[in-house]
């Protein structure tokens, strides 16, 4: 059963505190000075005061480590400290203890101001982050300038939490019968008498509660309970479906962030270069061969050119737009690198073959396409992505590299056509900037096919053709993706009272 006391904060410390306690500890203690969540306009200021004399009070005792919210982890979009001013009113605890967790603090003390006719209303709340617990809580009147003395008696109070001498699960002493029992109320009650002194003005209610810190997450029964009311239901007032409602209850997002991020693709402009390595139909090759007779006239010649399988660079911009949440579309531009292999023979009749000395040319050829990509689960700071995709561009031809014989026959460079899928992840950066992997997979659809002529009037050398390209390739590109505009997400009253 909750018990309360009311007495003088120094009495009631000293009563907690007894004799003095030497506390040693090979590692001091973290706690995190979390926010005082003002209870209305006029009482920010001091909320704001209250922390910081918190912070430099506990700040004194060489045993605890303060944190303050600045020295935790900010969120993906804002601080630690935005996301505690905007957390909603009465949940300060569950919040405070989001900010410890990410903090990796052991302790933290938060708690609420109120302004009142009779002065200020205080409440500070020691929590114990490891067990999950509200260790301590205090409730205090205060008059003007007895801030500061308040902010010394939880300091104290604070120290003798952490070491076992309040807030305990249960009392170190035992009955005969009953096994642990809790400290005598009438017991602590005489000690305060005992020990009474007339300190100032400043009061102080006590409660040992060992109560659990109030959950963060929203859960299915929750939702199924809600269900089951007559009441419009708290999604219908944010005109969401129960799945979303329940992901933004436990996204720890605000109401408005949830909305944007929910928003997604949708009338964004994004931008993406990406570089990665690839193989696929990217190198060619020709094949010349002519014979000469003892008078060098060239009696035969055979030409063959064809596309192969290579591998190389692949650099490109995608730039999309947004139509829903999660898909866009958009045009790509890019470059591909690979090789081109030119090798000739040299026939004379009657005379056996020389081998031949094929010569390797460094190439790269520009990309054109249409894109399509869905982006799942857009409020998600991972998110998994795929898509598809066609590009257009020139194959290789060997005028490209080099002059030919006239009595050779050369082709132009054949139209490709690729189709691509792709499967890969996109990370949120900042609100505007996303890191992006994907793996594509592409098919070359036209200009595989070899082209071959023969001219003369003997048949001498041997129509050679170069292997052709495979038909699949598979690659990896990387890059980031840069998001402008987008859709105008607000959050109106109804909003807010569904929160």
């Amino acid at each position: 059963m909750k018990a309360w006391y009311a007495a003088p904060v120094h009495v009631l410390l000293l009563a907690l505190l007894g004799s003095p306690v030497a506390y040693a500890a090979d590692q001091p203690t973290s706690v995190l000075v979390s926010a005082l969540q003002p209870g209305s306009p006029e009482a920010i200021a001091l909320a704001t005061l209250l922390e910081n004399y918190l912070a430099q009070e506990i700040a004194l005792d060489k045993s605890l480590a303060v944190m303050r919210i600045e020295d935790t982890r900010p969120f993906e979009d804002y601080s630690a400290r935005v996301y505690v001013q905007g957390c909603p009113p009465g949940d300060i605890l569950g919040c405070s203890t989001i900010i410890a967790e990410r903090g990796g603090a052991e302790y933290a003390v938060t708690g609420t101001v109120r302004s009142s006719a009779s002065g200020t209303e205080v409440e500070v709340d020691i929590l114990d982050v490891n067990d999950s617990r509200v260790v301590v809580s205090f409730k205090s009147e205060l008059a003007n300038g007895d801030d500061k003395v308040f902010a010394q008696g939880v300091a104290r109070v604070l120290a003798a939490a952490i070491h076992g001498e309040v807030g305990a699960e249960t009392d170190i002493r035992t009955s005969d019968d009953d096994g642990p029992v809790k400290p005598d109320n009438d017991a602590i009650a005489r000690q305060i008498a005992q020990l009474s002194k007339d300190l100032g003005e400043v009061t102080v209610a006590l409660s040992r509660p060992n109560r659990a810190i109030p959950k963060t997450s929203y859960t299915v029964d929750d939702l199924a309970e809600q269900s089951n009311t007559d009441a419009v239901k708290p999604w219908e007032r944010l005109d969401m479906s129960p799945g979303e409602y329940l992901r933004y209850r436990n996204s720890g997002f605000s109401l408005l962030e949830w909305r944007a991020r929910s928003a997604g693709r949708q009338g964004q402009l994004m931008i993406a270069p990406m570089f990665g390595y690839a193989n696929g139909a990217m190198a060619g090759s020709y094949y010349g061969a002519y014979a000469t007779d003892d008078s060098t006239e060239v009696v035969d010649a055979w030409s063959a050119e064809t596309q192969q399988s290579g591998s190389g660079a692949w650099l490109n911009a995608v730039v999309g737009y947004g139509i829903t949440p999660a898909l866009d579309v958009g045009v790509s531009v890019g470059v591909q690198t690979g090789s081109f292999t030119r090798d000739v023979d040299d026939v004379v009749v009657g005379q056996p073959e020389e081998p031949t000395d094929p010569q390797t040319f460094s190439a790269s050829r520009v990309t054109l396409g249409a894109r399509v990509g869905v982006g799942l689960f857009p409020a998600r700071s991972i998110r998994p992505r795929i898509g598809g995709g066609l590009d257009w561009m020139h194959g290789y031809s060997v005028t490209q590299f080099e002059q030919m014989p006239d009595w050779l026959t050369v082709f132009p460079a054949p139209s490709l056509l690729v189709a691509q899928v792709y499967v890969g992840g996109e990370a949120r950066i900042s609100k505007n900037v996303d890191f992006v992997l994907q793996a594509p997979v592409t098919m070359t659809l036209t200009g595989t096919k070899p082209n071959t002529f023969r001219s003369g009037s003997q048949d001498v050398v041997t129509e050679t053709v170069p292997n052709g390209p495979k038909v699949i390739g598979v690659g990896v590109t990387a890059g980031l993706q840069i998001r402008l505009f987008g859709k105008k997400t607000e959050g109106g009253i109804e909003d807010i009272d569904a929160i």
